[in-house]
């Protein structure tokens, strides 16, 4: 499942509790952030949930993101987050395969 990020603290929070959470930091005039969304993330929804970010209008969720991996400079920004707590993280884009091994470590 791919869903846009609450915008409340309390909502967001109970997001990331899932057993595996796919975070997707994006900004809609980012191209390789839309590719990232359109073409290589619904290949992965069945094995994680999917959120996505957006940085532009959704500050409660940046902040709380960037609290858990530091300052985001530019995007996109994966994190991977299992039952609440922080896996990985990845900047830049992905291929499918780079994705598929980065959800699976």
């Amino acid at each position: 499942m791919i869903k846009e990020a609450s915008k409340d603290f309390a909502g967001f929070m109970a997001e990331l509790d899932g057993e595996a959470v796919l975070v997707e930091v994006y900004t809609p005039l980012c191209v390789p952030c839309q590719d990232l969304k359109k073409n290589i993330l619904p290949n992965v929804a069945d094995k994680v949930t999917v959120l996505t970010v957006n940085a532009a209008e959704n500050l409660e969720g940046l902040n709380i993101i960037q609290g858990s991996i530091g300052s985001i400079t530019s995007v996109p920004v994966l994190a991977l987050f299992r039952n609440g707590g922080l896996c990985g993280v990845h900047r830049g884009t992905m291929t499918l395969e780079e994705l598929e091994e980065f959800i699976e470590e």
